[in-house]
């Protein structure tokens, strides 16, 4: 795809040593796209990056319901976007757990400045519309304090949000049309897309045994099984060492299908959102799909 000459003027502006981009904008509008090209031009100038991807249900770093942080260095490292850190979310849409998304983002932000990045960007999900949307956008703008904001808009649809940061010293704002060439995806197209990340996620995976203590999140509520039901496996610090399945339930035990091996390294199970129609043993089928 043809580059607008406004990507280089942003690249040219924003791109250098502690400087941070926040990408806004509604879903099929370009920002992968913009976000891989921002990536190349901050490697091409010897900047060690922080890439935040909080888009649960499109994720880049990691499998979907979670938000993820890599570091990047060199061109290599964009070929397979390896996970630094992972937040699980447990939804593949934030519109009911705003406040856990902002928690998420914070946390990786907060990594990546841990590991001295020179550059961080942010790629978000593409609920920006409404009330729902706009407080998600607001407060993940507050919280991590970019210096510049793109906002990737088709006709007035972010304005309410870009007001809000008007007078203020920063962020920066960049307005940009998506490009012509953007190829729209409809809500079947983006299931897939989903289906093929989980059933690749946990291709090589087996099933542990946890203690049914590890499960933190859990009240009761039998209106909606824990059989097929996808956790994090969470680390001290409360970040997802990845995700499982629960493919059953005993007296004193869960029984999680996942491909994180070091068991002794998870601290807590959280529960998602999220169920696998036809139960875990059709996690790998991409003919099956997410329920919620």
């Amino acid at each position: 795809m043809d580059k607008p000459p406004i990507w280089f003027k942003l690249a040219e502006e924003a791109v250098s040593e502690g400087k941070s981009v926040f990408l806004l904008g509604a879903p099929d509008t370009g920002k992968t796209t913009l976000c891989k090209f921002l990536l190349e031009k901050a490697i091409e100038k010897g900047l060690k990056v922080g890439y935040i991807d909080a888009d649960v249900g499109q994720s880049t770093i990691g499998p979907p319901t979670t938000m993820g942080l890599s570091i990047l260095e060199k061109r290599e490292d964009l070929e397979g976007l390896i996970p630094f850190k992972l937040y699980f979310l447990g939804a593949t849409s934030p519109a009911q757990w705003l406040l856990r998304s902002v928690v998420g983002l914070k946390k990786l932000m907060d990594k990546a400045l841990e590991r001295r990045v020179d550059f961080t960007l942010i790629d978000t999900t593409g609920l920006v519309t409404g009330e729902v949307g706009f407080q998600l956008k607001f407060y993940e703008i507050e919280i991590t304090d970019p210096t510049h904001l793109v906002a990737i808009e088709r006709g007035g649809e972010l304005e309410p949000i870009l007001k809000a940061f008007v007078g203020r010293s920063k962020p920066k704002q960049y307005v940009i049309l998506p490009s012509e060439k953007v190829r729209r995806r409809d809500l079947t197209q983006r299931q897939h897309y989903r289906q093929q990340k989980l059933s690749l996620y946990f291709k090589n995976s087996e099933i542990l045994n946890f203690e049914k203590g590890l499960l933190k999140n859990f009240k009761g509520d039998q209106s909606f099984p824990l059989d097929g039901r996808i956790v994090g496996l969470l680390d001290e610090e409360g970040f997802a060492l990845g995700i499982g399945v629960i493919t059953g339930i005993k007296e004193r035990e869960i029984e999680v299908l996942t491909p994180i091996k070091a068991q002794e390294a998870v601290k807590a199970l959280w529960l998602g959102e999220v169920k696998l129609e036809g139960g875990a043993q059709n996690v790998c089928n991409p003919g099956r799909g997410l329920s919620r």
